[in-house]
């Protein structure tokens, strides 16, 4: 398994499934996507969340990275990040 170290105020996440009101899990690469995620790893001056905050981030905004057993994650700036979710 690869090491993603985010630098400086980058935040890497997981980006949350989108669950249907059946309980039926809909595909992430479906249209419309979440924008909702976990914090997994934070650069040395991100000091606004904390690893395992759920988070709200602005649409379009991030790179993906694809990690053969681990699925897809994102790493935003953290000025991209909204709200912390509690």
């Amino acid at each position: 398994m690869k090491t993603v170290i985010p630098l400086n105020k980058r935040v890497l996440i997981k980006r949350l499934e989108i669950v249907s009101k059946a309980s039926l899990i809909i595909s992430v690469d479906s249209k419309e996507k979440k924008n909702e995620g976990i914090v997994i790893a934070k650069g040395s001056n991100v000091t606004q969340v904390e690893i395992d905050d759920e988070i709200m981030f602005a649409p379009y905004t991030g790179n993906k990275i694809e990690m053969e057993s681990e699925g897809d994650f994102l790493i935003i700036n953290e000025d991209d990040i909204i709200a912390i979710i509690g």
